[in-house]
């Protein structure tokens, strides 16, 4: 089985960049519950009783696996901190001659320029 990588057509290049943003937010919502669980049964391995008999060759792969679900958990909450944090910042593709972040007035006297 062969798979073929389709051209770009117009109606993926034309697509809104808020747009995407919405759909990529909308992923980060459907990923975060499942890494969350994953952290939170990993954060309680610890406290069950035959940890003691768990060895060092054991230990070492628990601790990468805690660390990277914990860094997952970050990075997937972050982009809602920032979002929180900065609510009122446009999120527009840069263009020559344009800030990273205007308010939404700026953006508006911009585009009907």
């Amino acid at each position: 089985m062969q798979f073929e990588i389709e051209p770009h057509t117009e109606e993926v290049l034309g697509r809104d960049p808020v747009d995407e943003l919405g759909a990529l937010f909308g992923a980060l919502r459907i990923m975060l519950p499942g890494t969350q669980v994953l952290f939170a049964f990993l954060l309680i391995i610890p406290f069950s009783a035959r940890w003691t008999e768990v060895t060092l060759e054991e230990r070492v792969p628990y601790l990468v696996a805690f660390l990277f679900a914990g860094l997952s958990v970050s990075a997937f909450i972050a982009p809602s901190i920032h979002h929180r944090l900065n609510p009122r910042a446009n999120y527009l593709p840069v263009l020559p001659g344009m800030p990273l972040y205007w308010s939404r007035s700026e953006s508006l006297q911009w585009a009907s320029r």
